[in-house]
This record gives structure tokens, sequence and C-alpha cells, in this order.
């Protein structure tokens, strides 16, 4: 009698079979990792950019507490910067007049020494309502209006207007 070879029927799997899942797991996982790595580096972007929003907010506060002041205030001298953007309480005696810097002209720039984040700050503070570059049109402050930018790392953080009424 002869023996026939055929197919075994223990049910296991061929080495194609194997190689094929295998590398679909593969594919699946780096996608699954790929997916993670960018979850996670957009949540550090959103963490810091929520510690930049709540620092140039504690920034803004300060700019709205200081006296506004006249047009013919002297310009703000380092050791005003300082004391304005130091870590303490006090402001000391800068007015935001004497901040204000003409359109394209760069503001004042300073770092913080605990700040999480390696990076300057810059203040700007002028006329210029509109944004256009000049403080010659209309809409533009008649001195007692002001726009306080703030940038960090020259990106805008946050910016607002500032009227000399009630100061």
């Amino acid at each position: 009698m002869k023996k026939v070879r055929g197919r075994c029927s223990t049910g296991g799997f061929t080495v194609l079979e194997v190689m094929l899942v295998t590398s679909m797991m593969m594919t699946v996982l780096a996608t699954v990792s790929v997916g993670i790595r960018a979850g996670n580096s957009a949540n550090e972007e959103l963490r810091r950019r929520s510690v930049l929003t709540a620092m140039s907010s504690d920034l803004m506060d300060r700019l709205f507490s200081i006296r506004f002041g006249e047009p013919g205030d002297g310009e703000a001298t380092a050791a005003q910067l300082s004391e304005l953007f130091d870590d303490d309480d006090l402001l000391g005696n800068i007015t935001l007049s004497g901040m204000r810097k003409p359109p394209g002209v760069p503001g004042y720039t300073f770092q913080f020494a605990n700040f999480p984040y390696d990076g300057t700050w810059e203040v700007r503070v002028n006329a210029d309502l509109n944004g256009d570059g000049d403080e010659d049109d209309a809409a533009d402050g008649q001195g007692g209006l002001f726009r306080i930018n703030l940038y960090y790392d020259g990106v805008l953080i946050l910016e607002s207007m500032r009227t000399s009424a009630g100061s």
C-alpha cells in the first residue's frame, strides 16, 4: 500500500501567514506610536502656551496698574523697567507714556530668571491703533490711547489698548 502524502491536518499556520500577520502588527504599532508622540508634543505645546498666556496676563495687569503719564514723560530707564518687571509687587515710578516707542521700533525686552522657558519678552507701547505702521491716521490714538503688545520670542502673545481716562 502506498502512503499518500498530504497536508497535515493539525490546524497550524504557515510561515507566510505568520509573516503577514507580523508585518501588519508592526505597521499598526508604528502608527499608534506616531500618534502617541504627536499627542505628547501637542500636549507640551498647549502647556507652554498656557504658561505664556498666564504670564503675559500678569504683565499686562502690571502695565494697567502703572500711571498713564503725560506726553512729555522721559523715556523709561533700565532701572524703572527692572522694577516694573521684577518678582515683587512694587511697580516703581515708570509711566506708560515713558514706555511709548514709535511703530516699527523694537520695544523693551527682558527675561525672567526663574521662568520655565528660555526666551525673551518684549513690550511694545505705541499709538498705532490700527496696526498699519504709523500713528498718522485719524483712527490712531491722540496721545490718550495706546496699543500694548506683549511678545515672547517674537510671537505676539497678548495685546490690549489702554486709555488715559481715570489714571
